[in-house]
């Protein structure tokens, strides 16, 4: 009785188990290797005799390998061809070749013939290496378009869980505190100095033009703006949330729309002595409200206090230094209505 033909011949484990599995399948079969590395395998020290090694050269001759011809990724799926290549990156890294290799390499590509290379082939090369002593000797820089054509490559790119536990394990420690250059007051200032300029706006601004052409860009950018919108509680939400805690201070969180005073939504409330809080960084003043933090300050007060609400608004650089928080409210907690000294200019 013939045997019927496997469906799984010839497609890789990504392909028919998919990622995630594949991913298991791997890491068991390369433990269940390393068992039998080194002393634990059976063929340990032992080589084959010559006549066996004659028995299996005869066996081989005029069949050619299946494989012959094929590359990495056609050989065993682009998935983890590439996961083979970066693993050989590694691996290679930093190591030079000795002398003794190298001529071993020049003597075997000597007699090779390749195939007549075309004159767009030629053309490119040449215009590479003008560009590489054109940059003295700096590596060729990428133009706009083979960006664009890197950039279109890398977007249907699958990275596995294992390896982004591997870039986050070589990323650990590093630009974090005084490792970043950003932590520098001095570098700080010059970059920002570099980003405000009128010249990187226009810039920044034709290029996220030049993006949202693309339908699916644009959807996407939107659907992730919405998401951010009502996601609650904010980064800086939860700090303030974690501080209350860590005192023991009565405020209730209800940035999420839970109270309404007068159509605005504070951050945090305590209900019981009629006290709203609202949180927010000094710098956004100026972009969402265009106006100084004092004036914002006095703005929330003002309104708040129509409806018979003290209200005290804490900035996100107060988080610094604690204390000063806990004296701004111990101070709001203390009076009926707290103003600051500051006039509301006309807007």
């Amino acid at each position: 009785m013939k045997r019927k033909a496997s469906t799984k011949k010839g497609k890789t484990l990504e392909q028919l188990y998919g990622i995630e599995k594949a991913t298991n399948i791997t890491e068991k079969m390369r433990e269940a290797a390393q068992k039998r590395t080194g002393e634990r395998n059976s063929f340990y020290q032992k080589h084959h005799s010559e006549e066996t090694k004659k028995k299996i050269s005869e066996a081989k001759k005029g069949k050619p390998s299946k494989l012959k011809g094929l590359s990495l990724e056609e050989r065993l799926g682009e998935q983890r061809a590439i996961k083979i290549k970066a693993n050989l990156s590694l691996l290679n890294k930093g190591k030079k070749l000795s002398e003794e290799v190298c001529v071993k390499i020049s003597e075997g590509h000597k007699g090779i013939k390749y195939a007549p290379r075309s004159e767009e082939h030629k053309r490119k090369i040449s215009e590479n290496k003008k560009a590489y002593f054109r940059n003295g000797g700096k590596p060729h820089i990428p133009s706009e378009k083979e960006r664009k054509q890197i950039s279109e490559r890398m977007k249907n790119r699958i990275v596995t869980q294992q390896t982004r536990n591997k870039q986050s394990q070589a990323n650990e420690g590093k630009l974090l505190g005084l490792d970043n250059p950003m932590s520098d007051p001095q570098i700080k200032l010059k970059h920002l100095a570099a980003v405000n300029t009128p010249e990187y706006k226009a810039k920044m601004s034709n290029i996220v033009k030049e993006r949202y052409q693309n339908p699916q860009y644009k959807q996407k950018s939107i659907n992730a703006i919405l998401k951010g919108m009502f996601k609650r509680p904010t980064s800086l939400e939860q700090a303030f949330i974690a501080f209350f805690k860590k005192y023991n201070l009565p405020y209730t969180y209800v940035g999420n729309g839970a109270v309404i005073i007068g159509m605005k939504n504070p951050d945090f409330v305590n209900l019981e002595e009629k006290i709203c809080i609202e949180v927010r960084p000094k710098e956004t003043c100026k972009i969402w409200s265009k106006c100084t933090p004092e004036e914002y300050e006095l703005r929330q007060v003002t309104h708040y206090s129509k409806y018979y609400w003290n209200c005290v608004v804490l900035w996100k650089e107060m988080l610094e230094n604690e204390q000063s928080i806990l004296d701004k409210i111990a101070k709001i907690r203390s009076e009926d209505v707290f103003l600051p000294k500051c006039s509301l200019t006309a807007q």
